[in-house]
C-alpha cells in the first residue's frame, strides 16, 4: 500500500514536465479534456440556457465520476444562481454557492464537482479541488490541513503559495492542476503502479 510522497521528494520545474508529460500521453485523459474544453468554451460557454448546463453538469459528472445522483436538480441550482457574471470576476464564493444544494429535503455538498464546473469556464481563476492534489498539497505546504482546505479561498491561496515556494511561477493554475493530480495519482492511489 502507498503511503504518499517520499520524505525527500522536492518539487521542480523538472517533475512538472514529467507528470504534464505523462498527462500528455494519457490519451483519455486528453481527450476527456479537449472535449470539455469544447463543450464549456465553444458549444455552451454561458450558463442562461438550460438544456446546455444539464448537458455540462452530465458529462462532467460522467468524466469525473463525480457522484451527482441528480443531474437535473443540479443543473435547475446552477441555471437559477446566474453564475455568468461572477465567473467572470472570477468570484471565488461561487464555488460554495454551487457545491451546496438541496435534493429530497436534505443538504448535499458537491464541492470538487463545483470547482470542476467553474474551472472548466475559467481554468486561470478556479483551480480544481481533488483529494489527490490535496494530499500533495498538505504534504508539501506544512502550515495548511486537509479540513481547511475544503474552504476554496483556502485551497486556492495554498496552490498560489505552492508555486511561489517552489519556483513554478511560469505554469499555469491549469499545468499546476494536471500536475499535482498526477503526483498525488502516482503516490496515493493503491491501485497505480509504483513509480521506479
Amino acid at each position: 500500500m502507498k503511503k504518499g510522497l517520499p520524505q525527500n521528494y522536492m518539487p521542480s520545474a523538472a517533475e512538472v514536465e514529467r507528470c504534464l508529460d505523462i498527462w500528455n500521453k494519457n490519451e483519455w485523459s486528453l481527450h476527456s479534456e479537449n472535449g470539455l474544453k469544447r463543450l464549456f468554451e465553444k458549444v455552451y460557454p454561458a450558463n442562461d440556457n438550460l438544456e446546455g448546463v444539464i448537458i455540462k453538469c452530465a458529462a462532467l459528472n460522467q468524466i469525473y465520476s463525480t457522484n451527482i445522483f441528480d443531474i437535473n436538480s443540479m443543473a435547475m441550482h446552477i441555471y437559477k444562481l446566474k453564475i455568468d457574471d461572477r465567473l467572470n470576476q472570477a468570484d471565488l464564493t461561487l464555488v460554495d454557492d454551487i457545491a451546496n444544494i438541496e435534493i429530497g429535503g436534505k443538504h448535499r455538498r458537491f464541492y470538487s464537482f463545483a470547482t470542476k464546473y467553474c474551472s472548466h469556464h475559467r481554468p486561470e481563476s478556479y483551480p480544481i479541488y481533488d483529494s489527490y492534489v490535496q494530499k500533495v498539497l498538505c504534504c508539501m505546504l506544512n502550515d495548511v490541513k486537509a479540513q481547511e482546505m475544503r474552504d476554496y479561498e483556502v485551497f486556492v491561496k495554498a496552490i498560489k503559495d505552492f508555486k511561489e515556494r517552489y519556483g513554478l511561477q511560469h505554469y499555469t493554475l491549469k499545468q499546476i492542476d494536471h500536475y499535482l493530480w498526477q503526483l498525488g495519482k502516482e503516490y496515493y492511489d493503491p491501485n497505480a503502479k509504483e513509480r521506479k
